[in-house]
């Protein structure tokens, strides 16, 4: 059962990690038809996640004007979770 529940994890996380990547891509997106839809349907997705980095990076030395580092701060946490699942699974 614990086995079932973190791989559970260790799938969600990639899939958040998908997400968070598309939501980089974000300008290729808009060039393709549809685009826009899938580009909202993303920002959506990415909301509950993307405002609390943005809190975090805002009030750490982290901050700067120019550009929005929070996507780059939830690549590096989702991928230490899933090696954190992947770790839990193979002991």
């Amino acid at each position: 059962m614990f086995q079932l529940v973190v791989y559970s994890l260790q799938i969600f996380f990639i899939i958040l990690d998908c997400v968070v990547l598309l939501y980089l891509l974000n300008p290729i997106l808009l060039a393709i038809p549809f685009g826009y839809h899938l580009s909202q349907l993303i920002l959506t997705l990415m909301l509950p996640m993307w405002m609390p980095a943005q809190y975090l990076i805002r009030h750490s030395i982290l901050h700067t004007v120019k550009y929005d580092l929070s996507p780059y701060l939830l690549l590096l946490v989702l991928t230490y979770l899933q090696g954190l699942c992947s770790t839990l699974l193979n002991c």
